[in-house]
């Protein structure tokens, strides 16, 4: 059998480089996991910020579904049927899927941003888009209002966990 070695020579004001970057990573595999946390306490705030990013994208969905029945929602939103308000089951079902009609949109059109743009760029534009949309969906008094809030938000939540599951893999990477 015939063993190719393949060796690196390595420049001499390199070598001391390698050194560090040896010593440095033994040191950093010795770190329990508080000292860790300390250290490197910006990147973890990061990985939580990103991944709250993604526990709110879940939730916003159903916060208007568990909504629906409440008087006061029907009140807003419905119309009067014989003295009781009721919704009408299309803005029920609009209602309910308008997130994910929008998160559809959003998650064919998030790679190009992603791209563009970065994570970071990208996190802060959707948070901020995001809040206006909220508004628009608080002060609705309409079903058509809420609805558009509804699905323009969608396309916005949708770049998140995108943004969360991508951003470490970004931020490693770039020079």
């Amino acid at each position: 059998m015939n063993f190719l070695l393949t060796f690196k020579i390595i420049p001499g004001n390199n070598v001391w480089d390698a050194e560090l970057s040896y010593e440095f990573t033994k040191d950093e595999h010795t770190l329990r996991f508080w000292e860790a946390a300390r250290r490197h306490w910006a990147a973890l705030a990061w990985g939580m910020f990103m991944n709250l990013a993604t526990v709110l994208k879940g939730i916003d969905g159903g916060v208007v579904k568990g909504l629906v029945g409440l008087p006061i929602f029907k009140q807003t939103y419905g119309y009067n049927h014989n003295g009781e308000y009721i919704l009408a089951a299309q803005w029920i079902s609009a209602f309910n899927y308008a997130n994910l009609l929008g998160a559809i949109v959003r998650a064919l059109l998030s790679a190009v941003a992603y791209d563009r743009f970065g994570p970071r760029i990208m996190i802060a534009v959707c948070s901020v888009l995001s809040i206006g949309f909220i508004f628009i969906q608080f002060y609705s008094h309409s079903p058509a209002q809420l609805f558009v809030g509804q699905l323009v938000n969608g396309c916005i939540i949708a770049f998140y966990p995108i943004c969360a599951s991508e951003s470490l893999h970004y931020l490693s990477t770039k020079p």
